[in-house]
């Protein structure tokens, strides 16, 4: 058993056949990874996903059904690559505020004149 340097818990990772990562466990690896990351996210009721180019061939996130985002500036993004990277774990809810909501497209958005459309593509050039 080792102990995880941000988590505190101890945790034995010969399970998933992986040593703790600069003294931190898989999960806070992972969350820590995205953290850092150069890919943006999105946060949703404590989940995160990352929206990927509606250009992008092959597999698409859930299956290519549309979502719409709203971010809290008032952006709205329509996706049919929308990728669920998991609940954040209780550790990493203060770095992780939600930064949109689903909207339900059926009723208009359900929002008001003043939001702007943005085409996903231009929102997150990468």
């Amino acid at each position: 058993m080792e102990t995880c340097l941000f988590c505190g818990k101890e945790h034995d990772d010969a399970r998933l056949a992986l040593p703790l990562l600069h003294g931190m466990c898989h999960s806070c690896s992972f969350w820590t990874r995205i953290l850092k990351g150069r890919r943006p996210y999105v946060v949703i009721d404590g989940h995160c996903y990352r929206v990927a180019p509606e250009d992008r061939c092959g597999f698409r996130g859930f299956g290519g059904f549309e979502y719409t985002i709203k971010f809290n500036d008032g952006n709205v993004v329509k996706t049919t690559n929308l990728w669920h990277r998991g609940k954040i774990d209780p550790e990493f809810i203060p770095f992780f505020p939600n930064t949109a909501e689903f909207v339900d497209s059926s009723d208009g958005m359900g929002m008001d004149e003043a939001a702007v459309i943005v085409n996903i593509d231009s929102a997150f050039p990468f």
